[in-house]
């Protein structure tokens, strides 16, 4: 098979700009991220878990690390929210399984008061350098009665006044302290804690996962909760009920959709102003929480509903989301239930008896925001994650940089403050592994954290004519690159308007194409151009950045420059795949891609042209650093190049997975960096498909692969 034409014809699209990423860097430290924000001059505040310690971090606008603070107790602790002062002092709440969790002498609670999975809260205040001043507990003070379990108390949500004081919220049961609400057991709980973290006031009766507080100090919460939770509602509320439906389980357990919620309390918590349901019959999950000076609250979330309500002029009235490719080989004998998500943002009226406007925002696909950001004249900037390659606002991308339900790619928009229309779409490319956050400074510019990277974006940036970078071989954006991987470039008026196709000289691919007038440097090194056209180059990373731990690139085309800086990781492995989109045959859908493989009679493996039992196929891999020795930058591989060893995880039918050791080969007649993998297929393979996970010199291919058996 030619993978230079492979590699040059497999990711042809619809070419065009959009917006631009002016920074990454890989994320500092390990371990994961549950709250991220950015002030005014670009700082961004990182806080979570490592293997057992909840950390804060601040960063510079560059990345730089300005402080790293980690504390916590033998067990497992992690922050959920976050919280910063005009001084820059930060106040963060979560959650501790620590009996040792390290307090400061004047702490409220000093006592460790388990819920029924074995946690309680903390609340802890750092200076503006880092350092922890303020260290607490923070527990209920139900008493369980005789023969019963402990209630839940989850800490979810964080505000701060202008005097200091902190207000928490969240799920659970928590005695109302005098002048408060009554308690209703697991109703929610909202706390005030003045400066030094004592308890001013808390009330059992009603909390949430998102809380504000407008300029008179009225407390504003946001939940969901099914349609058991008896929510106070108020006379004239917007929405009265809510359905009793199913949102999700398998086919021997069904669990109830969560319902959307808001209810607005006076400044002491004593008495409810209005509370109303915000909700469709699939429910709706709140991400975001924001008040304006009219006493209106906007909020942003997720959900499942086609009966979300929704306002007449709003930039979209529709939910598009269609359920996304799942597996059809359930261990419970049946697909799960999946409800595909979109996202909305409301504006609910300061009586909340009415919407002021209401819109989703979405494609396709899974998308879900979970940021938002209101500037003084009401527009409405919003951080999430999206799936959808039709998500709005991306009318000029790329189609091979646009996300996809396999690789979701944090996005920062706009809304007008009247909900009506919508500026352009910015993609943070690059960040595609695991789950993410977006921080947003209210003026456009904006911090995305996915994976073990960030990236620092600005909405309104004048827009580079190179868009995105992917892997060459799966179309995965990236972020980093190894040396030898073969990238795609693509962007617009990058290269010829009339393509041009490397023609191998000597034994290597050369560094230009002819006269088409493209260059492509890391850190001033020519990088071999396989193919060139307007909208897409693809190219080799040299052997020669081995050891860096960045590296700029810079495509050069007449007088157009583009550069990007990629960190530099000793190989990330990867297959050719033949689309980026779960593997489908005769209705049968596995969520893992379908490889570009040959059968062993050297046909392309695929649905019409299945793989025998007993045989084998190739799969072909890029990615893979120096393996093998020392290769030379644009090599062609001949027939003495060394092979390596690897390992091939098989799971038939997805009944467990055995590890086999294969043998991984140079792909003689290509460029070095395409290897191939011999994988023998059991004879006694069951099912139609057999999943693959490999491994090369301990780094897992980042596919997982299936291949259709006959």
């Amino acid at each position: 098979m030619n993978f230079l034409s492979a590699v040059a014809l497999l990711l042809l699209g619809t070419l065009a700009q959009a917006g631009n990423v002016t920074a990454a860097f890989p994320l500092p430290g390990s371990g994961s991220v549950g709250a991220m924000q950015q002030d005014a001059g670009g700082n961004v505040y990182l806080a979570g878990n490592t293997a057992t310690d909840a950390f804060v971090a601040k960063l510079s606008s560059l990345g730089a690390v300005l402080f790293r603070t980690t504390f916590g107790g033998s067990q497992a602790d992690s922050v959920r929210a976050m919280a910063i002062a005009p001084d820059g002092a930060i106040s963060v709440i979560g959650y501790t399984a620590s009996l040792d969790f390290p307090l400061t002498p004047d702490a409220a609670q000093t006592q460790f008061v388990t819920n029924n999975q074995g946690f309680t809260g903390f609340f802890v205040k750092l200076d503006a350098g880092g350092k922890v001043r303020y260290s607490s507990y923070l527990n209920t003070n139900y008493s369980v009665p005789a023969g019963s379990s402990a209630p839940s108390f989850d800490p979810a949500g964080l505000t701060l006044d202008a005097a200091g004081a902190a207000y928490v919220t969240g799920g659970g049961s928590f005695v109302s302290t005098s002048g408060a609400l009554p308690m209703v057991v697991n109703g929610g709980w909202i706390m005030k804690l003045d400066a030094s973290g004592k308890i001013v006031f808390a009330t059992g009766a009603i909390g949430g996962g998102r809380i504000a507080l407008d300029r008179q100090g009225f407390i504003y919460v946001v939940g969901s909760a099914d349609h058991s939770f008896k929510l106070p509602v108020t006379p004239g509320a917007f929405q009265t009920t809510v359905a009793d439906s199913t949102c999700f389980g398998n086919p021997f357990f069904a669990f109830s959709c969560s319902h959307q919620y808001a209810v607005k309390l006076d400044p002491a918590a004593g008495k409810i102003i209005y509370a109303t349901w915000i909700s469709g019959a699939l429910g709706a999950s709140v991400a975001a929480l924001a008040v304006d000076d009219a006493g209106n609250i906007s909020v942003a979330g997720s959900t499942a509903s086609r009966d979300y309500p929704v306002t007449p002029g709003a930039y979209q009235t529709a939910n598009f989301a269609t359920l996304h490719p799942r597996d059809t080989t359930s261990v419970f004998g049946g697909p799960s239930l999946v409800l595909p998500v979109t996202g909305y943002v409301t504006k609910l009226n300061s009586a909340g008896a009415g919407l002021i406007f209401s819109t989703y925002l979405g494609g396709s696909s899974v998308d879900s925001i979970g940021s938002m950001a209101i500037d003084s004249a009401g527009r409405i900037y919003l951080g999430g994650i999206a799936s959808s390659p039709d998500f709005p606002g991306l009318p000029v991308v790329p189609n091979a940089c646009r996300p996809s339900y396999v690789y979701p790619v944090p996005f920062v928009t706009r809304l007008s403050a009247d909900g009506s229309s919508l500026t352009e779409t910015q993609l943070a490319f690059g960040l595609t592994s695991g789950t993410g956050l977006v921080a947003l400074d209210g003026q456009g510019k904006a911090t995305a954290q996915m994976g073990g990277a960030l990236a620092m974006l600005d909405l309104f940036a004048p827009s580079s004519p190179l868009v995105c970078a992917t892997d060459a071989a799966d179309f995965a954006p990236l972020s980093s690159v190894a040396p030898g991987q073969l990238v795609s470039l693509f962007g617009e008026g990058i290269g010829p308007d009339r393509p041009v196709q490397a023609q191998p000289k000597d034994g290597f691919i050369p560094v230009s194409l002819g006269f088409s007038g493209i260059s492509v440097t890391f850190n001033g090194v020519p990088a071999p151009i396989l193919y060139g056209s307007s909208g897409q180059v693809n190219v080799q990373v040299p052997y020669e950045v081995a050891n860096l731990d960045s590296v700029t690139m810079k495509l050069q085309f007449g007088m157009t420059t583009s550069t990007a800086v990629f960190s530099v990781v000793p190989s990330q492995p990867s297959a050719f795949v033949q689309a980026v989109s779960y593997a489908s045959c005769n209705g049968e859908i596995r969520e893992s891609l379908l490889p570009v493989a040959v059968n062993a009679d050297g046909s392309l493996s695929d649905c019409g042209n299945r793989a025998p039992r007993g045989t084998f196929v190739y799969v072909f891999l890029n990615g893979l650093g120096l393996a093998g020795g020392h290769p030379v930058t644009g090599a062609i591989t001949t027939s003495d190049a060394p092979a390596i060893s690897a390992t091939a995880a098989l799971n038939p039918l997805n009944t467990g997975f055995s590890t086999e050791p294969i043998l991984v080969t140079p792909d003689v007649g290509q460029i070095n960096s395409v290897w191939q993998a011999k994988i023998a297929i059991p004879s006694t393979s069951l099912g139609s498909s057999l999943q693959l996970a490999l491994t090369v010199n301990g780094v897992a291919v980042r596919d997982s692969l299936v291949v259709w058996l006959k």
